[in-house]
């Protein structure tokens, strides 16, 4: 998924689509050791996923620390 397809959606949807993508990540796991899986690439772009909801999570607490302690980014 793309990262303006993630920012037009709600914390919520963003918490359940978290939630969905770590599901099937560990899914995955167990069907890739068992080599039920053809597209072995499915687990490497849900983590990719993950990582972009969280970012997207944390960035209002990164503008907040750099406001409080006065830094700016160049």
């Amino acid at each position: 998924m793309k990262i303006a397809e993630l920012k037009q959606k709600s914390p919520v949807e963003l918490a359940k689509l978290l939630s969905e993508c770590r599901a099937r990540i560990d899914d995955l796991r167990f069907l890739l050791r068992q080599k039920k899986v053809k597209n072995v690439k499915e687990q490497a772009r849900l983590k990719k996923d993950v990582a972009r909801i969280l970012t997207l999570h944390n960035i209002p607490d990164l503008v907040s620390k750099e406001t409080k302690s006065g830094m700016t980014t160049s």
